[in-house]
């Protein structure tokens, strides 16, 4: 069974039974992005470099290190009925397509799927969030709104997500609608998963950020000298080892790396030295299964079910959004967060050789931040801490767990709030504007700063006064929106790169660093006012297109396209906004989305970059009209 497409080649799939719904879901994907799919499918199970060669064998390594191949046999053997059917479907449905196109494929990819495969890439994608939070303490961005009906010009609810993530592998979005067996849902999911991640259904929308959660915790481990045993509790106790065999790909030959794989009680070592070893422990390997709690979710039809899909959550992290069609909005601070002891620093390593660091228990659904229908009749969260959802505090500090929050409050919210709490009768265009706003938040706080370091020092400078003058009176002029006839972005997005640089960040530097930005922009150019369209690309194949929102990374705007600065000065945008989604939900549901290129990876396919040319004019496509 091949799936009808939309004008935009996303997959309307309607069938009888499960079996049809997911083998033409699997089918579709196999269509659209094979190769994408089945590397990251090579990457969750760790062997990947048997293909990508020496470069992907710290991937490799890391699935191992983390015993994702044992993990996804752990969630086979607790799978439902239903969850069955469904992963043997989509994986029928992938391999039927690698059968019918065997002769064109390469040799590598015509081994066919297994169900693990799949339950393992959904670990593996969200692991990645994870790591972000415990081990970089990094968020990838991302933004949602949700406007209550008395709060619309329409009377109805809309719900806008945002998600800003890297544009390639495992974060490319894929969209469809997936309609029969107790299904009816439009959305996104990532290459690979056969369940509607983000998106909406009937009577319901969900969204996801990234949210300063504490969900993991590094562990010190003191080492014997023989380093095989680790002690606790006065006890030396033995470290878990295991030797691996990895597959590595060097030209035309396959050659094998062995990789020990060490682990305590407290999780797989991810860093040893002198004596110490580092663990990490993350709750998402305490988490349910996860392709349970997506189909939960995707088949919710009001705001109690949709809560209780969050009570057992296969996510152990996440900012979530809701709203319906009844005028319902929610908010939840999702985390399978542990109960710890108050007594240790928990964002730094903690001793890992005494019962006291040891995770108590989880807390509860009921006291995680969350609130229902605020009076201000709107929630944001673009990776904010639930403080900052509404210019209203109606979540406090005292009301949390410890060790569970952390303070967050990013430009994107500031303008966010302000926008929606200036607008009690917000209209569909009103919402797409925010969604496509390129007011630039750093500007905002940091170009009066550098022009109040130009008028104090502006005698002080001996070299280069001209040059200098003229970058601060172009600042001046800019209005600090990155649309593509802004003549101030390049200059100023250049100037954060250089100032970011540099460790003593005093206003002397900040004007030096303006010097440099400003030479070098010249030099490539031989102007300062340099049209941001014309040096601020996405590129797909061989064609570029000019492209609005922030793009140097240091720099903020809730509409992103960020990117690295190549040799010939043009920043080439790699990330930021990778799926929109704007949904209105009343009496008819309605819903708009974008992806950045297209919903095919197959460059001889139309859909490969169809979408690209509304992501340069910021247009949403239209994705389901009710009736």
């Amino acid at each position: 069974m091949k799936p009808k497409r939309d004008d935009f080649g996303v997959p309307i799939i309607e069938a009888e039974n499960i079996e049809q719904l997911f083998f033409a879901f699997g089918y579709a994907q196999a269509e659209d992005h094979l190769i994408p799919m089945l590397l990251n499918f090579r990457e969750a199970m760790g062997c990947s470099a048997e293909v990508l060669g020496g470069e992907a064998l710290q991937i490799d390594v890391k699935s191992n290190i983390y015993g994702m191949e044992k993990i996804a046999q752990q969630d086979w053997e607790q799978a439902s009925k239903e969850e069955r059917k469904i992963l043997r479907s989509f994986v029928e449905g992938i391999n039927s397509f690698i059968r019918e196109n065997e002769y064109k494929l390469p040799e590598w990819s015509r081994k066919p799927v297994e169900d693990k495969e799949i339950l393992a890439f959904l670990r593996w994608s969200i692991l990645h969030f994870g790591e972000a939070t415990t081990i970089n303490k990094l968020c990838i961005g991302s933004n949602q709104f949700a406007v209550a009906p008395h709060r619309t010009r329409n009377g109805t609810t809309i719900i806008c997500s945002a998600p800003h993530l890297p544009w390639k592998r495992p974060y490319n979005w894929y969209e469809a609608h997936l309609k029969g067996a107790g299904f009816d849902v439009w959305g996104a999911t990532f290459f690979g998963i056969p369940v509607i991640t983000m998106g909406h259904n009937r009577d319901i929308a969900w969204s996801y950020t990234v949210n300063p959660v504490n969900i993991g915790d590094i562990y010190e481990e003191r080492l014997n000298l023989q380093g095989d045993k680790y002690l606790y509790e006065e006890s030396w106790l033995d470290i878990e080892e295991e030797e691996v065999e990895l597959k590595v790909r060097e030209g035309g030959r396959i050659l094998t790396e062995r990789v020990k794989v060490r682990r305590t009680h407290h999780g797989p070592i991810i860093w040893e030295e002198k004596g110490r070893a580092f663990a990490i422990k993350l709750s998402l390997f305490n988490a349910e299964s996860i392709l349970r709690f997506l189909l939960r979710v995707a088949k919710a039809q009001n705001l109690i079910q949709f809560k209780e899909a969050f009570r057992k959550p296969g996510f152990h992290m996440f900012n979530v959004l809701y709203g319906d069609r009844q005028g319902n909005i929610y908010y939840l601070f999702n985390a399978l967060a542990p109960v710890r002891s108050p007594d240790y620093d928990w964002s730094k390593p903690v001793p890992g050789w005494t019962r006291e660091t040891e995770w108590k228990s989880f807390h509860k659904f009921e006291e995680l931040p969350q609130i229902e229908n605020p009076p201000c009749g709107y929630i944001q969260n673009c990776n904010v801490d639930p403080t900052h959802i509404t210019v209203e505090p109606y979540l406090k500090w005292d009301d949390f767990p410890p060790h569970l929050v952390e303070p967050a409050f990013t430009g994107r919210a500031k303008r966010l709030l302000a926008l929606l709490e200036a607008n009690t009768s917000l209209s569909l265009n009103d919402a797409i504007s925010y969604a496509f706003d390129v007011l630039d938040m750093t500007a905002e706080e940091w170009k009066p700063r550098l022009i109040s370091a130009y008028n104090v020092l502006l005698h002080e400078i001996k070299e280069g006064k001209e040059i200098l003058a003229c970058a601060i009176n172009l600042l001046r002029e800019w209005d600090n929106r990155d649309e593509l006839e802004s003549k101030g972005s390049y200059l100023f997005g250049l100037w954060t790169e250089k100032f970011q640089a540099i460790e003593d960040k005093n206003e002397l530097n900040m004007l030096l660093s303006l010097k440099s930005a400003a030479e070098e922009t010249l030099n490539r150019f031989g102007k300062l006012a340099v049209r941001w369209g014309d040096v601020h690309i996405m590129r797909r194949g061989e064609i570029e297109y000019p492209t609005a929102g922030a793009g140097f990374p240091p720099t903020e705007s809730l509409h992103l396209a960020t990117g690295r600065l190549e040799n010939d000065g043009k920043v080439v945008a790699e990330g930021g906004t990778s799926y929109l989604m704007l949904v209105e939900l009343g009496e008819k549901v309605r819903s708009w989305s974008l992806l950045p290129y297209g919903n095919s990876e197959d460059p001889e396919s139309s859909h490969f970059s169809d979408q690209a040319p509304l992501f340069s004019r910021m247009k949403l496509k239209p994705a389901f009209s009710e009736g």
